[in-house]
């Protein structure tokens, strides 16, 4: 995956193919009740959950 910046008529890249370990966020709520906002990842084709450590 690159990043590219449309500048000058043209698309110039910006980033290194570093990205192997990138995750896209596509959304953020509290999925359980339990007051701590969860966040849905995904990379490729897995999907990821991350819970906040406390509430707030």
């Amino acid at each position: 995956m690159n990043i590219y910046e449309f500048s000058g008529g043209n698309f110039n890249k910006i980033s290194n193919d570093n990205w192997g370990d990138f995750r896209i966020a596509r959304d953020i709520s509290d999925i359980d009740g339990d007051g701590k906002n969860e966040i849905l990842f995904q990379k490729k084709r897995n999907g990821y959950v991350y819970e906040a450590p406390q509430t707030g």
